[in-house]
């Protein structure tokens, strides 16, 4: 590792080497190349605390050579130059960060306040701050009616039109019906349900299956809840559980989030928490590890592939990986440049494209992905949804027909990691958003 002390040109051309290596390695030499960049960042980040603003530029520029979609260390690297005074640099990155469709308010950031008013950088500012404009196409579908509902999951079902929407803190499910009225169809707690995080209809067998997880932000948690995680499956037609599967104990918990339901009947499942893949085979009783792997860090959202042969997975910190189901190889999708696919959530896929919720960057939006005929890479990304008042924190969404619905105001800002609502919270009835995409 480069220490912060080696000269600025030699740790600089050792950044540019790495980020060669990066992209040219497989999946699980990229894990090396990120960690060396998460390290860079913290240097960076403790440099900058000492006000060492010199070291900590150099440092950040190492982090963003490794990792250059990695929002943070292009912003991070503007910050830099702008407290080091120069107005070219921090126009450059600003422009970077810009060109990436990003737009972090700025207004009253201190850090650019030496070189605010120089020209070139005026205008990235004002490039940015244009990124933040709400792109607004959806409408909404419905409201649920409890404040304190938090939503997470939505699934739908192609043969009624209604949707089932996942509630963290109350451990249940609600169904909505296509007039928007919605009730409890799953009710809390039901058979030993903890948060429940995804939903997904299995049309074929007339189930919905969903993810729950023992965490502090559901009513009713003790400590013996903590880092449990399990598949439920119940009858569409009377709610009745039809499927209870905990997975085994580990020690750092699980996290089950989102989930698919192949047309053979297997479930596939991502842990966030352990990262890994887990997998229900159609008719079994039990739930196995189908994969981990070193490049998973905090696994999201996953659909099938074009052709039924692989998944597609999204991971909020290291982007988009291509899984073989018969090989489980595993394969890191490219992406051209001025282009970003970290922290993507809820997948959808819509022919030869994936409808994602991107929330892990600012503002929040709702992409549109095109693969290659491979699906080995995207060749473009287009923003179909962004930063909508009502959609401070959209999640997961679901396809129906011509139509992708999400959620738009999940709750997870407005809670403590010990459960508790912070200080000042307001809750608002969940909003679940219809946006045309055929």
């Amino acid at each position: 590792m480069i220490r912060p002390n080696r000269s600025p040109s030699r740790a600089i051309h050792l950044a540019a080497l790495l980020g060669c290596l990066l992209r040219a390695t497989p999946a699980g030499a990229q894990a090396e190349m990120a960690s060396a960049a998460r390290a860079f960042y913290r240097q960076a980040v403790q440099a900058y605390q000492k006000q060492d603003f010199a070291s900590a530029r150099d440092l950040m520029a190492q982090a963003q050579t490794a990792w250059p979609s990695q929002s943070a260390y292009v912003l991070g690297l503007a910050t830099m130059w702008a407290r080091t005074g120069d107005s070219k640099e921090t126009a450059r990155w600003l422009n970077y960060y810009a060109d990436l469709g990003l737009g972090q308010d700025l207004s009253q950031n201190e850090a650019f306040a030496a070189v605010r008013a120089k020209p070139a950088v005026r205008r990235a500012i004002a490039r940015v701050a244009a990124n933040r404009h709400p792109i607004a196409k959806s409408s909404v579908a419905a409201r649920l009616t409890e404040p304190d509902f938090f939503p997470e999951g939505i699934a739908s079902d192609d043969s009624t039109h209604d949707l089932y929407v996942a509630s963290v803190r109350h451990r249940k499910i609600a169904r909505v019906r296509p007039s928007g009225q919605s009730a409890d169809f799953v009710t809390e707690g039901q058979d030993g349900l903890c948060a429940v995080l995804g939903v997904r209809v299995d049309a074929t067998r007339r189930l919905l299956w969903a993810t729950t997880a023992g965490i502090p932000q559901m009513a009713g948690y003790t400590a013996a809840d903590s880092g449990r995680g399990g598949l439920f499956a119940f009858d569409l037609a009377t709610g009745e559980l039809r499927h209870r599967l905990w997975l085994p104990a580990v020690a750092s918990g699980h996290i089950l989030g989102d989930l698919l339901v192949t047309p053979s009947g297997d479930v596939y499942a991502t842990d966030s928490q352990d990262p890994a893949v887990y997998l229900v085979r159609a008719g079994a009783d039990s739930v196995e590890q189908f994969l981990t792997h070193p490049q998973f860090r905090s696994l999201q959202g996953l659909v099938l592939a074009p052709n039924g042969g692989a998944l597609i997975l999204a991971d909020y910190s290291h982007g988009l990986f291509r899984v073989d189901l018969a090989s489980k190889a595993v394969q890191w999708l490219g992406f051209p440049a001025g282009v970003t696919v970290l922290g993507l959530d809820g997948l959808a896929r819509d022919g030869q494209s994936l409808v994602a919720i991107q929330n892990g960057v600012a503002p929040a939006r709702v992409v549109r992905l095109r693969l290659d005929a491979d699906a080995g890479r995207v060749v473009a990304l287009e923003v179909l949804d962004r930063h909508l008042p009502v959609a401070d924190q959209p999640t997961i969404g679901t396809l129906s027909g011509r139509d992708f619905y999400y959620v738009a105001n999940s709750q997870w800002e407005q809670y403590q990691d010990d459960g508790r609502l912070r200080d000042g919270a307001g809750l608002e009835a969940p909003v679940i958003l219809r946006l045309r995409v055929r």
